[in-house]
């Protein structure tokens, strides 16, 4: 089905499927990146967060939590794959 052919009912439950993936992976991302600290990695660390949550739709991220939901794979799994 086409996004075109959808009801206001079904793209809103399918943005917020979207946004809930999303949400899963910011925080797996955020789980597997360094934090921040005083360290002298401390702006190596600071920069790497800054490029990975600079924005993006995080596509590829949904479309790989998405074929694992379709395929009854491991949602845990697949998070860290997403990330």
């Amino acid at each position: 089905m086409l996004v075109a052919e959808m009801d206001a009912a079904e793209i809103a439950d399918l943005q917020n499927y979207m946004e809930q993936l999303s949400t899963q992976v910011e925080e797996e991302i955020d789980k597997l990146l360094p934090a921040v600290d005083d360290s002298d990695e401390s702006q190596l660390y600071e920069a790497m967060r800054y490029s990975i949550f600079a924005g993006g739709k995080r596509v590829r991220p949904m479309l790989v939590m998405t074929t694992n939901e379709i395929l009854g794979g491991n949602p845990k799994r697949a998070l860290r794959v997403a990330a």
